[in-house]
């Protein structure tokens, strides 16, 4: 590319003016195909599985996160409990301090097991349904009944827990609520959804 005396550009036949692109600039230059087993191709299979993978994520409806009870047979047959609107559960982990004066710079170091829990709390409206009475029979009996936690699309908290809280709430002006907690009391599994 050369300068011309009126202050344009030339090259090969072609004239650009000051402050024009090129077509060099416009027009990106081919682009090499990927060998198989390049470590291009490895990266392009890579971002594409998590592309795959973060457009097929979608949020979750709260009122699909259930507690569900067991009925203690065999095979265990399990129901959701009616009318909640508010559910929760937690995994906890105890710590183990085994710092000491030979700790690196003293910073504390952890042993890395710790007894392991799952607390579950949900409140809702009374519907004097099934599980209610299921879970009445659970407190009074201080029973250690197999529940199902269902986390929508990703899977099923199933194990032993002990109902620690059970509190029926009715204002004057509302309607009768009911509100729960439980305490796992065993091994948990989980199951993928």
């Amino acid at each position: 590319m050369r300068h011309c005396g009126s202050g344009r550009l030339w090259s090969h036949n072609k004239t650009y003016h000051p402050g024009q692109r090129s077509e060099a600039e416009h027009e990106p230059g081919p682009i090499a195909p990927l060998h198989p087993g390049s470590r291009h191709s490895l990266r392009s299979a890579g971002m594409t599985i998590y592309l795959k993978e973060k457009w097929n994520m979608t949020a979750q409806r709260g009122k699909d996160l259930l507690i569900k009870i067991g009925d203690g047979g065999d095979p265990e047959n399990f129901t959701t409990v009616a009318g909640l609107r508010a559910t929760s559960l937690d995994f906890n982990a105890t710590t183990i301090d085994i710092t000491n004066s030979d700790s690196a710079d003293m910073w504390r170091e952890l042993l890395a097991d710790g007894v392991k829990s799952a607390t579950v709390a949900g409140s809702g409206v009374f519907k004097d349904a099934a599980s209610d009475a299921a879970l009445k029979t659970a407190f009074f009996n201080q029973a250690l009944n197999d529940y199902q936690i269902v986390i929508p699309s990703f899977g099923t908290v199933t194990g032993p827990f002990k109902l620690t809280s059970l509190q029926y709430d009715g204002p004057y002006d509302g309607e009768l609520k009911i509100s729960l907690s439980l305490a796992s009391a065993g091994v948990l599994s989980f199951a993928a959804a």
